[in-house]
């Protein structure tokens, strides 16, 4: 019974999924055991008919104590009495369960349709498990196996690792250069502000003294 729930989700519908997408795909039959566990566990299959013949709880023994003979001229006669097929078709439908003791094959079908109707409740996803070793031991230090596409996944990590070391001394550099040139700027411009007012002062002091002299020669 997991093998319909594998063949139905695995097989069929993952192989619809690839026609839904387009996906060129040629699409491969697998073959259903449904048939087996319908004559196992369906009404009036093999389960059933041991529950069936658990219910006599007397065993019945025959003995023959001497040699019997029988008239078989009229057995062709009595076994053309058949079952209504309805009446076969309704046992294998009826739903209505006996108040009898629960035997084993009962407990087993009824424990298996329970966990199917669990099953099919859920929606299943399916992992692939490795085998780690024989020995079922840890590798050594020298020895180490990587699946598909880890190395380059480990080789981008340590990419965006080394690119944000590289951003962030950059930034750090690029900090300290700037502070630096600011402030030989910043002096730069100190000094030659204080050399032009100097100047400028000069200019002044030496324009009012012409003035003074000016006026006072004037004055005379």
């Amino acid at each position: 019974m997991v093998f319909i729930i594998i063949h139905e989700h695995v097989f069929t519908l993952e192989q619809e999924e690839y026609m839904t997408e387009e996906i060129t795909w040629s699409f491969i039959q697998f073959y259903d055991n449904q048939p087996c566990i319908d004559l196992i566990e369906s009404r009036l299959g093999i389960l059933n008919l041991l529950d069936e013949e658990c219910k006599l709880e007397i065993v019945v023994q025959l003995f023959l104590k001497e040699d019997d003979t029988t008239n078989g001229s009229k057995t062709l006669t009595s076994n053309k009495s058949y079952q209504v097929q309805k009446t076969e078709t309704l046992q294998r439908s009826s739903k209505v369960q006996a108040q009898r003791k629960k035997t084993v094959g009962y407990q087993f079908r009824e424990s298996l349709t329970s966990l199917m109707a669990a099953l099919n409740l859920t929606e299943p996803h399916y992992v692939c498990c490795i085998k780690p070793n024989d020995k079922k031991a840890p590798f050594t230090n020298t020895k180490i196996f990587f699946r598909a596409g880890q190395v380059a996944y480990l080789e981008k990590l340590r990419s965006e690792k080394l690119r944000a070391c590289i951003i962030k001394i950059q930034t750090i550099y690029h900090v300290y250069y700037a502070g630096k040139r600011y402030l030989k700027i910043r002096r730069t411009t100190i000094a030659l502000q204080t050399l032009s007012r100097r100047y400028l002062a000069r200019k002044y002091a030496q324009q009012i003294r012409l003035t003074r002299a000016v006026t006072l020669f004037q004055s005379l």
